[in-house]
């Protein structure tokens, strides 16, 4: 395909962000399906998840046959990923990317030497090496002159992608991958995914650029890119365009007229832009736009909520709302909570985080009580119960259903005064199971019946709690620190196995699945020249 006719396919729009240039992008479609056919195969690359959802709901409105909404990566995948397989690189994940940073934050100089072991510095310089991965050595080479934290960094990004080189890569290597493949003529994922259009792309990195300027130049290619209106904020919008201008031709609006505009307006084409005109004008609630200042957060949410019910009322489907909040906390899950409690269901990003599913409860319960065993805090018993009543945890085998309560296991430690270390817990559970058990046995006739019984249950529950912690304390001996990652991992598998419960819903079930991948990639750190300490392996856990 030579660069003229190649040029005569690529389009270039760059309008502001409204429904019109929604209604350019079912023209787009449109055109492809009456050139290729209806079965032709189109694939759409959004700007999210939600984005996507959202488009292939709009056009199924109407009807269409092999058109695929993805993101960039999962393009960049197809396109760049058998080049990677067949050098025998393996994906850089974001858990071993933490490991790498904290094992080169190990090395660390002034000014970060004295704060290396935080977790906000340990965050912070990650996004940094994000940062500097999209820049050129030039760059890089201006930061180290500046000395200070900056050079520090420079120099630990540089250790940094030493240690990730060769076998590893991350996003931005695959998509360099994915754009050689293309111009190589290679890409044979190509011819499965048909005329590429790019909606709404921003703050790409150079990759990912470089990926569509080699589809601009080999393939079917279009981007529509969408403006504010504001000078400075679409700075990015306007470098992308005159980037991709040379190849994809002149940029058009996405309202031109046929004289202007790259497409003809078919019938179909006016529908969707009717739709989609219709669509943004949704009827308001009372009052259209309004100022409502509230006491504190609840009582901002139930006038939300409140809102949200009148507009249902009105005939406003649900799925034409949206709360939008700038704060995560503390909006992020008191949205869900305000909504769960007016029993209206929700669809957006969930806010609960893997440490606060019953999984992670356990699994990070767990390793905080195992550091704590060559500590004075060793099993305190405040920890350990607030583990053991606040995770989903499985019935020993050695204990009888009627002995494995962690309630009435909170209160009897309590009483046998028990406050941390192993030693206490046997000394003090030890004494009190046989003072109940001496007590039920001396009882006289005044006594009840079920007063007896009391205490001799108490007596088995004391029993039944030593017999867990002391298992409990040998199951926590984790490897030697210097081990392999590989030996942590395994240890921490056998802790779920042992101290979880089967029985969970399917969002927890669907949690502990993503921690055991974790748990299985994990190993991988192994190569990257990472020394293995309990401490490393529970920070990354738990981040």
């Amino acid at each position: 395909m030579n660069d003229d006719k190649t040029k005569g396919k690529n389009r270039l729009i760059v309008d502001r962000q409204s429904p019109a240039l929604k209604a350019a992008l079912w023209r787009l479609i449109d055109e492809a399906k009456q050139d290729g056919g209806a079965l032709a195969p189109i694939t759409v690359v959004g700007p999210s998840q939600y984005a996507n959802l959202s488009l292939r709901q709009e056009l199924g409105r109407n009807g269409f046959v092999n058109v695929r909404f993805i993101l960039f990566p999962m393009l960049t995948e197809l396109l760049g990923g058998a080049a990677m397989v067949s050098a025998g690189r393996r994906p850089l994940t974001p858990v071993l990317e933490n490991v790498v940073v904290r094992a080169v934050l190990e090395q660390a100089g002034e000014p970060l030497a004295q704060v290396r072991e935080h977790r906000s510095t340990q965050s912070s310089v990650r996004d940094s090496f994000r940062q500097l991965r999209q820049v050129p050595d030039s760059v890089l080479r201006e930061l180290e002159v500046s000395g200070g934290a900056r050079r520090e960094v420079v120099r630990l990004y540089r250790d940094f992608r030493q240690r990730t080189g060769d076998g590893w890569y991350d996003a931005e290597d695959m998509a360099e991958a994915a754009a050689a493949a293309v111009n190589a003529g290679s890409a044979l994922a190509l011819r499965d995914l048909g005329p590429i259009i790019f909606y709404l792309p921003h703050d790409l990195p150079p990759g990912q650029v470089n990926l569509i300027s080699a589809l601009a130049r080999m393939a079917s290619c279009a981007v529509l890119l969408g403006a504010t209106g504001d000078d400075e904020a679409d700075v990015p919008v306007n470098q992308l365009a005159a980037t991709l201008q040379p190849l994809l031709g002149e940029p058009h609006s996405a309202n031109g007229n046929d004289s202007h505009h790259p497409y003809g307006h078919s019938r179909h084409s006016r529908g969707h832009s009717r739709h989609s005109r219709e669509s943004g004008n949704l009827p308001m609630l009372p009052g259209e736009a309004s100022l409502h200042v509230a006491p504190d957060a609840h009582e901002e949410l139930r006038r939300v909520v409140r809102r949200i019910v009148a507009g249902a009322e009105s005939g406003i489907p649900l799925h034409r709302m949206a709360v939008l909040y700038r704060m995560d906390p503390p909006y992020g899950s008191l949205v869900r909570d305000e909504l769960d409690l007016a029993g209206i269901r929700m669809a957006g990003p969930g806010q609960k985080p893997l440490g606060d599913t019953a999984a992670g409860r356990t699994l990070t319960g767990l390793l905080r009580l195992s550091a704590s065993l060559s500590t004075l805090d060793a099993l305190r018993r405040d920890d350990l119960m607030a583990w053991l009543t606040g995770s989903a945890i499985r019935r020993p085998r050695n204990i009888k259903r009627e002995d494995f309560s962690p309630a009435r296991w909170d209160a009897i430690s309590r009483k046998a005064g028990v406050v941390r270390g192993l030693h206490q817990w046997r000394k003090e559970l030890t004494t009190y199971a046989e003072q109940k058990e001496r007590e039920a046995e001396e009882a006289d006739d005044e006594v009840s019946e079920a007063s007896i019984e009391g205490m001799r249950a108490d007596y088995r529950m004391a029993r039944a709690v030593l017999l867990f912690v002391e298992e409990l304390a040998q199951d926590l001996r984790p490897p030697r620190n210097g081990t392999r990652w590989r030996e942590f991992c395994q240890w921490a598998e056998g802790l779920l196995r042992k101290y979880l419960r089967r029985s969970l819903p399917d969002d927890e079930s669907a949690a502990k699945e993503r921690i055991d991948r974790m748990l299985q990639e994990l190993p991988a750190a192994d190569s990257l020249d990472s020394v293995a300490t309990l401490t490393a392996f529970r920070q990354v856990i738990e981040d």
